[in-house]
């Protein structure tokens, strides 16, 4: 994929003819008119449901079951758009490293790595006593055991981890041949 200018409506296009392709480039052009379009559409159907979400705030007891359809379809499109947009968006931020001359095995430690240390916070059992018990107690959890340095060292390394992700995105197309990466 070596379009040098890519319009608005040629990234919604791109993005669905090239959905589980890893190899090639892409340019930032084509990236980042591909984050606007799934910015709108996701505006969009957040903004459906935040829609329904008060309607039915409002009249609440006395609901209409065409409500629930719609209520239903906006949450079933929410869920397909993003199942829909997971692997060509890894495709798509892959080509766009390997456009900018960085390894597309970087997209592993920007996405992957985040993703497992945000599950390890999710899972730690120590997390829901660390917040429980009196100020002493959060205290000593916090700042005594070490566990306050350990989860910002983490937090931080998820932190520059996004930072790289987002300034190799910026990056100008690098011309060189792709049997080099």
């Amino acid at each position: 994929m070596q379009e040098s200018k890519v319009s608005f409506p040629a990234a919604f296009k791109l993005f669905f003819t090239h959905y589980v392709d890893f190899t090639g480039r892409s340019t930032r052009a084509a990236y980042w008119w591909w984050q606007l379009w799934e910015f709108l559409i996701s505006l969009l159907l957040a903004g459906g449901l935040i829609g329904l979400f008060f309607t039915g705030l409002v009249h609440i007891g006395n609901i209409a079951p065409v409500f629930w359809v719609a209520f239903a379809i906006v949450i079933i499109a929410l869920i397909a758009w993003g199942v829909g947009t997971v692997v060509p968006s890894y495709a798509l931020l892959v080509r766009r490293f390997r456009d900018a001359g960085v390894s597309p095995y970087w997209v592993i430690a920007t996405r992957g790595l985040p993703m497992v240390l945000g599950q390890w916070f999710a899972i730690n059992p120590d997390a829901a006593k660390m917040f429980s018990g009196s100020a002493e107690h959060i205290y000593n959890q916090l700042v005594v055991s070490g566990d306050l340095v350990r989860d910002g060292l983490l937090f931080l390394a998820i932190c520059l981890l996004s930072l790289f992700e987002f300034v190799v995105t910026l990056l100008p197309t690098k011309h060189r041949s792709d049997d080099e990466l």
